[in-house]
């Protein structure tokens, strides 16, 4: 907590990594704008979604990949967890290694797309930005990216969080393992992940890590782009 004020309940240090990348105006940002923009790359690894056939160059069909570096932080951060005994680097990694679990299990993070003369995303032959550049009309976020980011505006709350607002969040994080046990889940096992640290050279979970990453984009390009949803209209 000294380290951390305010944010060192298992939410908040949740959406931390987030908080600190905002510049001052945005909404979402907490009152002070700490604009740490160093670590924006550490947030997705995007994935090419390529449904025109355009002819990529290498750099399009890599950048993502290559500058995305969500995988690899995954990685480092379970490293820094299994050797470091620093309480600010344990700290500051915990708050990472939870927000990018749940980053790369959002679609918006795993895939980029590229299109040219589509009927419903017009021309991005230089990529969408995972969905950012893709506009749309909806009461909580005005592009593709940031209607996943915010659950379809189920997650809209204003940092820091009331008490209220906590015992709400906690209901329903709640209702959601109730109605999705883990029962629900069975390609994910603890199991896959008891051999993280093991070996000279240990994997430190990074073929779980990519596993993830693929699954997301698959879900992409089934939802994300699915639907029938087009720019600039308000998704149904």
């Amino acid at each position: 907590e000294p380290m951390f004020p305010g944010t060192s309940d298992l939410v908040s240090c949740a959406v931390w990594p987030d908080k600190v990348k905002c510049v001052h105006g945005q909404v979402d940002c907490w009152s002070q704008a700490d604009a740490l923009s160093a670590f924006s790359n550490w947030h997705y690894l995007d994935i090419p979604f390529n449904p025109d056939n355009l002819t990529l160059t290498t750099a399009q069909q890599t950048e993502g990949i290559s500058t995305g570096i969500a995988v690899r932080t995954l990685k480092q951060v379970m490293k820094t967890l299994g050797s470091s005994t620093a309480d600010f680097g344990l700290n500051f990694m915990t708050r990472f290694a939870v927000h990018l679990v749940g980053d790369v299990h959002c679609p918006a993070h795993t895939t980029q797309g590229f299109f040219l003369n589509n009927s419903r995303f017009g021309d991005l032959p230089k990529g969408d930005m995972g969905g950012n550049k893709i506009s749309i009309t909806s009461p909580w976020a005005d592009d593709l990216h940031h209607l996943w980011d915010t659950s379809a505006g189920e997650y809209t709350l204003k940092w820091p969080l009331s008490v209220s607002q906590q015992a709400d969040l906690a209901a329903n994080a709640t209702a959601l393992m109730d109605e999705h046990p883990r029962s629900d889940f069975k390609t994910y096992n603890t199991s896959d992940v008891a051999g993280c640290f093991d070996g000279p050279k240990p994997t430190y979970c990074e073929d779980i890590f990519h596993r993830w990453v693929l699954e997301g984009h698959e879900v992409a390009v089934e939802e994300e782009y699915g639907h029938g949803i087009r720019a600039g209209k308000t998704p149904s």
